[in-house]
């Protein structure tokens, strides 16, 4: 679930401008059909609201090795999926094919997955019943391919003008940031200064520009 999702049901930025900070990158929303076997990424860009059909499902080899995760017994499954070797461990305790991201497709939950490279993991943290998830999608998307969406996110100059809202706070020495894509966010005014005068608008723009680590590298078609 996104922050901006939040900031939608309680309108309250100070709030958010306290809350644990997190890469921009993770601002999406994966919606699974089960029924066509195929994902659906939402995200925004700038302003625009973008959705990606994506119907490639990783391939798993189930290994012969267990391990007990949270009290629940697990087993570990491996995968070469979107150009990183995938390393899951998941549970029969709960018979339900699917896991963080696209990570579905085993005989059990995943509550555990992560790249061999440990550069992106997933650790499931709750299981809750919710009766709808709908309201988290965005309405009015426009659809893109998986390569148009790539480029995009690939040729991304951050500039000043995709600031929705700044407020500072001098007493604690921080920024909270709002941009206009939803993304929320507190700096530290110290750092910011650091970069020497007349390099603050330069160096706000590298702490808050999407990291080039996304999870998926490349279609494994």
């Amino acid at each position: 679930m996104r922050k901006n999702s939040i900031y939608q049901a309680d309108k309250d930025l100070n709030i958010l401008f306290k809350s644990k900070n997190y890469d921009r990158s993770l601002g999406y929303i994966i919606e699974k059909d089960y029924s066509k076997i195929e994902a659906h990424l939402y995200d925004q860009y700038k302003t625009a609201h973008l959705v990606i059909t994506d119907p490639e499902v990783p391939k798993w080899s189930v290994q012969k090795e267990f391990l007990k995760i949270n009290g629940m017994d697990c087993q570990k499954a491996v995968t070469r999926y979107k150009g990183r070797e995938w390393e899951a461990w998941f549970s029969k305790d709960y018979p339900i094919s699917d896991g963080p991201y696209k990570f579905n497709g085993l005989p059990g939950l995943v509550v555990r997955v992560k790249d061999r490279d440990d550069n992106h993991i997933f650790n499931m943290v709750q299981v809750k019943k919710v009766h709808s998830i709908f309201n988290f999608v965005p309405k009015n998307n426009k659809k893109i391919s998986d390569q148009e969406y790539r480029q995009l996110v690939k040729n991304e100059i951050f500039s000043p003008e995709d600031i929705e809202s700044i407020n500072i706070d001098r007493q604690t020495g921080k920024m909270g940031v709002q941009l206009k894509d939803g993304y929320v966010t507190q700096l530290d005014l110290g750092q910011i200064k650091k970069a020497g005068k007349g390099n603050e608008d330069a160096e706000l723009a590298r702490l808050l520009k999407k990291s080039n680590n996304p999870i998926e590298k490349e279609n494994s078609k």
